[in-house]
């Protein structure tokens, strides 16, 4: 599937983010087999796996599962996938649909990626012997659908929207002829992020073509289908097998300390550091474009590869400001000069404008960040920049200034970026304009510039009483905890979405990594030095809390990283969405913040509770 630009997907964007009211629901598991069931399967494939060997001419006979597998009476599968992986790479994968009469779809789908994976050219290119094992070395993921729910209507687009994308199978009917999407071989290549485009292909695999003529309308009698699946995957060949959900391990609340955020914030600065490319090796010309480049922009962990070699201004000033805010507090001092280090390269690399890159002095909002990011680097050396820094600093300001004095309240988000930045300076300025902003209604015109207005907030001090903000924070809460996604009032939500904010983008609603900054308004709002709210055992402490799993989940761990070919630089990082594993430099800047600023709460609720 061609990648297709997803402005949703940048959650530092300047237009406002819309809460829906929509409910992210997962329909209770119909026919679905068993936990242990699939084990069982599980066990069978990757001993038929081990037993398999790569020779030419392929000549391989599908697993008999009749024969030694102990499945519980009422197991049934609709259809199952294969994806087989050397080092995270997929090199076979197929679905078969169970037919009746036939062998279990399972094993037909081994057999294919098997044979898909007898025709890689990496694992054709080894010597026979180690071809002859190769199929001991392959990392193996099956899944297993259960029975298929036919949807009402008949345009594609608005059936799309109602798949719990990546968790769900999509399956296409027209007379006789089947076609399937299951979630693993779709996040296999992370081709999860538009399933009405899904559509239009499976259903050109029937024969239609229902996206001919833009209107995606299906011909009477074509049928669209969803399915519950189970999936089960290992990290290695010889690693143990652990069921995923879109291909990740769900957190639990528990999992929420403050420990857990000290480990989190030091995975995600790890992360960013690791998107300074290496210089070995090159000329100085070459270093030279590379330094002025700065970190790189959008990861994918499925291609292992930067689909984004540069971003923007805004997302690199926001990543230098989250970096400097985190050398300023208590970690360890190898963290922290890493981290000022990271920021002051980034803030480098934004003097020296190359190529189609965008300089930060035409966006307001990117020069408010990078100002944020040198106040911070200020506090703890005032003189990391030289002459030449120094003199872009001023011009920053210079731009900073111009778009506060404008007052250009219809994009408020950037003018609260620059609020903040110049809060520091100017606080009886900022303050008596944030009075002004805080009374803008309805209220909801202020949720998405919530966080840089907090944070200007915070930073004006003793300059405001806080009185404006206090009042329409309290309505800005109110709105904020009414769209969270928790299983109190939708018992049937997705696990792996509790805690995030819903937002809908290319026809997928869904809780997206967008709800950092619900949770770094949460975590500012919440600090007692601000509004004097005590931070302790409050329902928007719960809200934080869960706001905080939903992070973490998306949080690529260990057990993530079995889908993807380059663990080390994915792991730590903040993955966009449940559904889609890209990681952008933004996405990851922002969290930081909201992770810190609620590492900060929590220290201060365990002193209190000491104390």
């Amino acid at each position: 599937m061609a990648p297709i630009c997803n402005l949703s997907r940048t959650i530092l964007k300047l237009s406002t983010i819309l809460l829906t009211t929509a409910l992210v629901i997962t329909p209770a598991l119909a026919d679905l087999c068993t936990v242990q069931d699939a084990h069982v399967l599980f066990a069978a494939s990757r001993e038929w796996l081990d037993q398999q060997s790569l020779k030419t001419p392929f000549d391989a006979a599908a697993p008999d599962f009749s024969k030694g597998v102990a499945l519980s009476p009422t197991f049934s599968t609709t259809a199952a996938g294969v994806v087989l992986r050397s080092n995270g790479r997929p090199v076979g994968q197929a679905w078969v649909k169970q037919n009746a009469n036939s062998s279990m779809c399972l094993a037909t789908a081994l057999l294919k990626a098997l044979q898909q994976a007898s025709n890689d050219r990496v694992l054709g290119a080894l010597p026979a012997s180690l071809r002859a094992n190769a199929t001991q070395e392959l990392a193996l993921e099956i899944e297993l659908v259960g029975d298929t729910r036919p949807f009402t209507g008949d345009r594609i687009d608005t059936l799309a929207a109602r798949i719990d994308n990546a968790r769900e199978a999509m399956a296409i009917r027209a007379g006789d002829q089947w076609a399937f999407s299951l979630p693993s071989l779709q996040q296999s290549q992370n081709q999860t992020r538009l399933p009405w485009y899904t559509m239009v292909v499976m259903a050109r695999e029937v024969g239609v073509d229902a996206g001919a003529d833009k209107k995606f309308q299906l011909p009477e009698g074509v049928v669209i289908y969803h399915a519950e699946t189970r999936r089960m995957a290992q990290i290695a060949a010889k690693s143990p097998v652990f069921e995923v959900s879109r291909g990740m391990l769900t957190v639990p609340l528990s999992d929420i300390t403050t420990h857990a955020l000290e480990d989190m914030s030091i995975a995600i600065a790890a992360h960013l550091e690791s998107r300074i490319r290496n210089p070995e090796g090159l000329s100085q010309e070459a270093i030279n474009t590379l330094n002025a480049l700065g970190p790189a922009g959008e990861y994918q962990p499925t291609l292992g590869m930067f689909t984004q070699q540069m971003c923007s201004p805004l997302e690199q000033g926001m990543s230098a400001f989250a970096m400097a805010k985190f050398s300023e507090l208590h970690f360890l001092q190898k963290n922290k000069i890493a981290a000022r280090e990271f920021a002051i390269f980034t803030l480098n690399s934004l003097q020296h404008v190359v190529g189609d890159e965008e300089n930060p002095l035409d966006h307001p909002a990117a020069a408010a960040a990078c100002v944020l990011a040198c106040q911070s680097l200020d506090h703890s050396d005032a003189t990391w920049a030289n002459p030449e820094t120094a003199d872009w600093q001023k011009k920053l300001w210079a731009t900073v200034s111009e778009h506060f004095q404008l007052q250009n309240y219809a994009d408020v988000q950037t003018w609260a970026l620059c609020a903040a930045a110049m809060a520091q300076d100017s606080p009886n300025e900022v303050s008596k304009a944030l009075n002004t902003v805080w009374q803008i209604r309805p209220v909801e015109k202020l949720l998405s510039a919530s966080p840089w207005l907090l944070l200007a907030e915070q930073r004006v001090g003793k300059a405001s009483d806080h009185e404006k903000a206090k009042e329409a924070w309290n309505l800005l809460q109110i709105v904020i905890l009414q769209h969270q996604l928790t299983q109190k009032f939708n018992p049937d939500l997705a696990a792996d979405l509790v805690g995030g904010w819903p937002i809908t983008a290319n026809g997928v609603t869904g809780a997206t990594a967008d709800s950092s900054r619900p949770a770094l308004a949460l975590a500012l709002a919440m600090n007692p030095e601000l509004f004097g709210i005590p931070n302790a055992n409050g329902v928007t402490m719960e809200s934080l809390k869960l706001a905080l799993r939903f992070l973490k989940q998306l949080q690529v761990d260990q057990a993530a990283c079995y889908a993807f070919r380059d663990p080390f630089k994915s792991l730590g990082g903040i993955r966009v969405a449940p559904w889609d594993s890209s990681q952008p430099l933004g996405t990851n800047a922002t969290t930081l913040l909201a992770i810190l600023e609620a590492r900060a709460l929590f220290a201060l609720d365990s002193e209190s509770k000491q104390n």
